[in-house]
């Protein structure tokens, strides 16, 4: 993929990727200030290796690690102009409730995510009364990313 194309995205306030390939890409040349938030701490570790800058949705909510809201400072989002959730479709509904909170809150932030519904399933889903957990997930991101986008490869 282009990897100007998040660039050019973020000139859009929500839109949710769907893709099915691990090359998302990321602004290199743009003036747009991009923070990456991460499910898990290994993938932060990996776009912080390739400059860019990350977080988990913890550390951006300042929610303790062991999600038992042990409020903690929240993570300074003032430099950033655009707000990408990587691997959105890691994340249990609550979360992404959560997620949907922030973005309310923060609204003159633009936002893009990212998600593959042939990738693994969140770490606990929380519910249990959900018979089709990926169309629940999908519902829910229709609700916070009206403009959607979904990508693949051409072979």
């Amino acid at each position: 993929m282009n990897p100007s194309f998040v660039c050019i995205l973020c000139s859009h306030s929500s839109i949710f990727l769907l893709h099915s390939s691990n090359d998302f890409g990321s602004c290199t040349k743009s003036e747009i200030k991009t923070l990456f938030v991460s499910p898990y701490n290994k993938l932060c570790q990996e776009l912080r290796k390739s400059s860019h800058n990350a977080v988990t949705l913890n550390m951006l909510l300042g929610i303790g690690i062991d999600d038992k809201h042990i409020k903690m400072k929240n993570f300074n989002i003032e430099p950033y102009d655009c707000i990408v959730f990587d691997e959105i479709l890691l994340y249990n509904p609550y979360q992404l409730y959560l997620i949907k909170m922030f973005m309310k809150k923060n609204a003159e932030k633009r936002y893009l995510c990212t998600g593959d519904v042939d990738q693994r399933k969140p770490f606990t889903f929380g519910t249990n009364n959900i018979k089709d957990q990926n169309n629940y997930q999908l519902w829910c991101l229709n609700q916070m990313f009206p403009h959607q986008l979904t990508l693949s490869e051409n072979k």
